[in-house]
């Protein structure tokens, strides 16, 4: 899967006008605009993408970057398990 290797620049540009709440990002890929989104600790974001590999290697990022699980999931679109898993 494509891999940028850091949050998108627009989104970066932005981030810090955002509200807070809840935030969402179809194709997270791994994870980088979900973490770029919550790590301020202003908004919970899930992520959800058509490759399970893709939310399994969010939570690595996600555990690598030690962000709060609680902050941050994601749903693989097409999954085994109807309620789709946590990052």
């Amino acid at each position: 899967f494509f891999d940028l290797g850091h949050a998108s620049p627009p989104l970066v540009r932005i981030r810090s006008s955002l509200p807070a709440g809840t935030g969402f990002v179809p194709g997270c890929g791994r994870g980088y605009d979900c973490i770029a989104l919550s790590e301020d600790g202003k908004r919970k974001v899930t992520g959800l993408d058509i490759v399970e590999r893709a939310v399994d290697a969010a939570k690595s990022y996600r555990d690598e970057q030690k962000i709060d699980a609680k902050n941050v999931g994601g749903v693989p679109l097409f999954s085994s398990s109807p309620q789709g898993v946590s990052l």
